[in-house]
């Protein structure tokens, strides 16, 4: 497999975002659903600068896993609502631009 390290710098630190299989277009993210998991919409957030970057050379599929769990769930992109993004602010901590995708548009994958 042909794989990217998915990135974003916050306050400093470079944060891992996953990875990006460029042989079959699919970006692979592990977080724990307890900390990433944004509650009150009921979706998972996504960088939008790496998914719009993702998109633009090839991304067709995202699958997170929970890696507490090991609960998988995926979404080709073409399901996907690029207009439902969230600017997200605490503190001084900018989380930067996100979209969320609400999970009942996931597929879980066992």
């Amino acid at each position: 497999m042909n794989m990217l390290k998915v990135t974003r710098e916050q306050n400093g630190k470079t944060l891992n975002l996953g990875l990006y299989d460029r042989d079959n277009g699919i970006w692979y993210i592990e977080r724990d659903k307890k900390k990433h998991y944004f509650r009150t919409l009921k979706a998972w957030g996504l960088d939008w600068i790496n998914f719009k970057h993702l998109k633009s050379i090839g991304l067709k599929k995202i699958i997170v896993r929970d890696y507490i769990t090991d609960k998988k769930w995926e979404i080709g992109i073409e399901k996907i609502d690029t207009d439902f993004l969230h600017f997200k602010k605490r503190s001084n901590v900018d989380y930067g631009l996100q979209i969320f995708i609400p999970e009942n548009c996931w597929k879980k994958v066992d």
